[in-house]
């Protein structure tokens, strides 16, 4: 018996990461546990910290982690549930680092399970799905993504929608000189494959060279596996 599903194939993309937008970083996950790894999928997390004077830029790598830790904690959850139950606690760690005078804090955080995704964010996030020739801006489609308010403060709402075996996903930190050329990128996403979408971003020239994105590129692959009957 095979079971057919799709699988996301990421590409990390960090350049300059330490530019005067703040310190920038990105994770992308998969469970130690091949049992959650199948049933949660993947959790990526993309960050932007800003201070006036301290030098925050370990907050992005705490977030992550325990939104690792939390996503992954009980396997008796649903990749929804799993996903709204990580937030709750994030959020726990974000009202703690907000009492630091002066901080900004930008992180976006989403799931891919089978053909599912879920997707917060805190702050500045963009995430662009490539499908059918056209690029769909995903945090501001609530016809193709629906949105489900938790909380007032923090990470604030979670936004559950659909992938197929053709999209591919941009999702980044919109610096100034990203959104610059956002345009350019939005144009170019359903065109260009992995390598040659990193290739332009690595590319660009800018003054100073100060040109800095932190984001991650999606694609998917349609993956026949056979499943083991037990004993």
């Amino acid at each position: 018996m095979e079971k057919i599903y799709l699988r996301p194939n990421a590409q990390e993309i960090l350049i300059n990461p330490n530019a005067s937008d703040g310190a920038l970083d990105v994770f992308a996950y998969r469970s130690e546990n091949d049992e959650a790894t199948r049933k949660l999928g993947t959790l990526y997390v993309v960050g932007n910290i800003q201070h006036k004077t301290d030098d925050m830029a370990y907050a992005t790598n705490l977030i992550a982690a325990l939104a690792k830790r939390e996503y992954y904690h009980d396997l008796n959850l649903t990749p929804k549930e799993a996903f709204a139950a990580m937030l709750r606690k994030a959020n726990e760690v974000v009202e703690e680092f907000f009492k630091h005078e002066g901080l900004t804090i930008n992180v976006g955080i989403f799931a891919v399970a089978g053909d599912k995704i879920s997707i917060s964010k805190l702050g500045k996030f963009k995430m662009y799905l490539a499908r059918s020739g056209k690029s769909i801006d995903v945090l501001n489609n609530v016809e193709l993504f629906g949105k489900e308010h938790l909380t007032e403060t923090q990470f604030s709402s979670v936004l559950n929608g659909s992938i197929q075996e053709a999209d591919r996903i941009f999702a980044f930190y919109p610096s100034r000189a990203v959104v610059a050329r956002e345009k350019l990128f939005r144009e170019q996403l359903p065109k260009l494959v992995a390598a040659e979408f990193i290739e332009k971003l690595k590319g660009i020239k800018t003054p100073k060279n100060t040109f800095a994105c932190a984001g991650v590129y999606i694609d998917f692959e349609k993956v026949k596996e056979t499943a083991v009957e037990p004993n």
